[in-house]
């Protein structure tokens, strides 16, 4: 069994939730100002973003549930960041020829078919083709990794992932 353990930033941490209170007390001031803002008339103007005023002019309604929909989803962002506050770190193991993220089975060794750094924070793992497993599900080709919250660069990442699958 080989592990890798790897710690998150905190200040990246505390920035993004920070950002998301401030965002949740913004849409928050927009849902309960719905009524006032919905009244005021957007101007003639030909801009390229005069379609926004005009959206929710006289439309309080779309002005709460959009409101109400963006906390909701700041909110969800909230509970994730406050639970990667509080863990240590987070454990990439390879077990019994699988890999695990925080003991969630990723997928098996062997059905690995690469790995790809894209961009500055995501890698990538390409799994074999998959079979339908019924008649409703698939299972992914393609498993996502944002190494933005953790300390490391997310190219000694890569090369601590490659050097644990090998």
């Amino acid at each position: 069994m080989k592990e890798v353990i790897l710690k998150y930033s905190y200040k990246k941490i505390i920035l993004a939730i920070f950002f998301s209170i401030l965002m949740i007390s913004f849409f928050f001031y927009l849902f309960m100002n719905a009524n006032e803002f919905s009244l005021i008339n957007p101007n003639e103007s030909y801009s390229k973003n005069s379609w926004v005023g005009h959206l929710f002019y006289k439309n309080k309604t779309l002005l709460s549930i959009t409101s109400l929909i963006f906390i909701l989803l700041f909110g969800y962002m909230l509970i994730l960041l406050i639970s990667l506050f509080f863990r240590k770190g987070l454990v990439i193991k390879k077990e019994f020829n699988d890999i695990y993220f925080n003991n969630k089975k990723i997928e098996s060794l062997h059905n690995i078919k690469k790995i790809e750094r894209v961009g500055k924070h995501s890698i990538y793992f390409y799994f074999n083709k998959r079979i339908k497993q019924n008649t409703f599900s698939f299972k992914k080709d393609k498993y996502v990794f944002n190494a933005s919250l953790l300390d490391k660069k997310s190219e000694e990442i890569y090369f601590l992932i490659k050097n644990l699958i090998k």
